[in-house]
């Protein structure tokens, strides 16, 4: 899935925007502000980002759209999990949206290889301490 980048005058302009209206931005606002930090390629503004979505998420302001801004950052940053756990909630709230379903098939499919090449690399790694064990048996005799 690969990620798209807005132009560093339009980040600006959210930014100031949400800074204008500090300590307390509308939600639309920290939603624009929060989408945007998401599609930046810096974990620590995606973090963030994230952290506005779900603020406005719980003021109950675009729960769909901030579930599925949140799990695609989330995917962004290779946290299936999380990303997961998004995606089955925004399912839940609207059980026939396709991007959200696809998405989550997605993920399924990436943590199951994930999993599998994590065994076969823990595998590998017993294996090898196998042998060492056996070579350093060998050599005491």
């Amino acid at each position: 899935m690969e990620a798209e980048t807005l132009q560093p005058s339009a980040i600006l302009q959210l930014q100031r925007q949400y800074e204008s209206e500090l300590p307390t931005p509308t939600p639309q606002t920290s939603f624009n502000y929060g989408w945007c930090l998401t599609k930046q390629r810096d974990r620590a503004e995606v973090d963030k980002g994230i952290l506005m979505l779900r603020d406005v998420k719980a003021q109950r302001v675009q729960p769909v759209e901030c579930l599925y801004h949140m799990a695609f950052a989330c995917v962004k940053l290779e946290q299936y999990g999380e990303a997961r756990g998004y995606l089955r909630e925004l399912l839940a709230l609207e059980p026939g949206n396709k991007e959200a379903g696809s998405m989550l098939v997605f993920i399924e499919d990436r943590i199951e290889r994930d999993g599998v090449l994590g065994m076969a690399l823990v595998g590998g790694v017993l294996a090898l301490s196998g042998l060492l064990v056996a070579g350093l048996m060998r050599a005491r005799r």
